[in-house]
């Protein structure tokens, strides 16, 4: 990540290595997908978010970066800021009941 002024991982793993890469902040932006929780957190040095399942709600970070340089020396700040989107018209779409039990075709 040398150079990097900011750096996203996209990972697949259990929700506690998220959370542990975040705590350990081994990236400013980390996106998982394994677990499908709708999930925003941000610890002021680190973020992750994760989106719900089968795309039902999706968690979309909007990322304020400054990156200003003074005497020489190049300082990066930035903030994240959250929303869920509604339910996906083509994830609803696919959605049906199979003798009373809610299917994903």
């Amino acid at each position: 990540a040398a150079g990097a002024d900011i750096v996203v991982a996209v990972v697949h793993e259990p929700m506690d290595i998220d959370l542990e890469l975040t705590r350990n902040g081994a990236a400013d932006l980390i996106l998982p997908g394994h677990d499908e929780f709708l999930l925003s957190y941000y610890n002021g040095k680190a973020a992750v978010t994760e989106s719900y399942s089968q795309g039902d709600y999706s968690v979309i970070t909007d990322l304020t970066v400054n990156k200003e340089t003074k005497d020489g020396k190049t300082t990066v700040t930035w903030s994240p800021a959250f929303r869920a989107s509604a339910p996906l018209a083509s994830a609803t779409s696919r959605r049906t009941r199979v003798g009373g039990t809610l299917a994903f075709l």
